[in-house]
């Protein structure tokens, strides 16, 4: 039997799968439960589309909460004072400035299953977070964009 490889995830990552997986098994079971049984057709001549949606949605749910059950099982949460501030690594907070447009953006780098652009939150394996991992403060790194190469100088590293 093979070992399963272990999810590297920062505690807030932990933290929020923890919350979906609660959601998922609390609330949202219960409610595509009902719509099922709510939706089953009476008569072999009914429009079975909003039953067959919410199966469709029940599986869907099923599948996740499985996903979240593995992930969170094979997890291991990155403490604090495992992170470096002299070098760019997996939950490393990253200020850097884009040398075109003068802009600074506050970066985490997270793991792929925690990635969320919105929130700033970057993927070790996204373009920018592999040109950023080892580097350290004052460095500048080339990234490859779909509009070219942007120059990003590391003005500091935090956790």
């Amino acid at each position: 039997m093979q070992k399963q490889k272990e999810i590297l995830l920062t505690a807030e990552g932990y933290r929020l799968f923890e919350e979906e997986l609660n959601r998922l098994t609390t609330v949202t079971r219960q409610e595509v439960r009902a719509r099922v049984r709510d939706t089953k057709p009476t008569s072999d001549e009914g429009d079975d589309a909003a039953y067959d949606s919410a199966k469709v949605e029940q599986a869907l749910v099923e599948g996740r909460i499985q996903e979240l059950r593995e992930i969170l099982t094979r997890a291991r949460i990155l403490s604090e004072d495992e992170i470096r501030t002299d070098e760019v690594q997996l939950g490393s907070r990253v200020l850097v400035t884009n040398l075109t447009t003068g802009r600074q953006v506050n970066l985490k780098l997270v793991s792929p299953l925690e990635a969320a652009p919105e929130r700033s939150q970057i993927s070790t394996e996204s373009p920018v977070g592999e040109a950023l991992v080892g580097r350290q403060p004052g460095e500048v790194v080339d990234v490859r964009t779909p509009a070219g190469v942007a120059q990003y100088r590391i003005e500091q590293i935090t956790v």
